[in-house]
């Protein structure tokens, strides 16, 4: 996703929240009206927190969303409908000309001792500098548990050859590329030996029926942890890493 010039006027900051103020209260299509929330959700609260840079990259999405162009297909070739059918049954087909570029796999663990994801996901975590947004909250962390005495496991990370849609780059996975709840250590042991890129960090996570996207992206000095619908916002920018549980 384009990203919005450091020296955007600061007036258009105000218009934006105007606009995504406007948007999230018509209601006249629930998809784009849940996209709005989210982004206002994002914006107050990096308004609270001081975080400019957070809010520049908002009023980027904000008139995306406003123009009609956030989430909208660039091609004229239709996309499979990624809730057509349920996880366990959906049909995903590799797309050859858009193959990912793997970088290779790093084994995580054995993780014996108990692990909290309450406790690291949190924004005091002295171990990593974490924005936790709501979504995450409300969405993976309130159904996690403490796990513990698990096995290594090996995860694989692709970069993005072009900018690519949810579905697009899940045909291209392997198999088993989906992260359970439980699996969070997981992430936690990416973090902490410095497996994450700079840039869009995706895992694809199993919440009960349905499968959402995890973001963990780098900005102003900190890691900022959210999740998305899939096929929610849009092409995933090039050079985007995305991981995939194996096995």
């Amino acid at each position: 996703m384009e990203q919005p010039k450091p020296n955007e006027n600061p007036q258009s900051a105000a218009d934006a929240m105007t606009r995504l103020h406007n948007l999230a209260s018509k209601n006249q299509d629930p998809e784009k009206d849940k996209i709005a929330k989210k982004l206002l959700e994002q914006w107050e609260k990096a308004q609270e927190e001081g975080n400019s840079d957070e809010v520049i990259r908002l009023i980027g999405e904000i008139d995306k969303l406003y123009d009609g162009t956030l989430g909208k297909e660039e091609e004229k070739e239709k996309m499979p409908d990624e809730h057509a059918e349920s996880p366990k049954t959906e049909k995903l087909s590799p797309n050859t000309s858009r193959e990912l570029k793997e970088n290779g796999t790093v084994i995580v663990g054995p993780l014996t001792k108990t692990f909290d994801p309450k406790r690291f996901f949190r924004q005091d975590n002295p171990k990593a500098k974490l924005v936790i947004y709501d979504g995450f909250k409300d969405e993976i962390l309130a159904i996690s548990k403490k796990v513990s005495q698990r096995p290594e496991a090996a995860i694989s990370s692709f970069d993005l050859p072009m900018g690519m849609h949810d579905t697009e780059i899940r045909a291209n996975l392997p198999k088993n590329h989906v992260f359970a709840i439980d699996d969070l250590w997981m992430i936690a042991d990416l973090f902490e030996n410095g497996e994450l890129t700079n840039g869009n960090n995706l895992f694809y996570m199993q919440t009960g029926a349905s499968i959402l996207l995890v973001r963990i992206e780098w900005g102003t000095h900190k890691w900022h942890v959210n999740t998305w619908e899939v096929d929610g916002l849009g092409r995933w920018c090039v050079e985007s890493r995305v991981f995939s549980r194996n096995g």
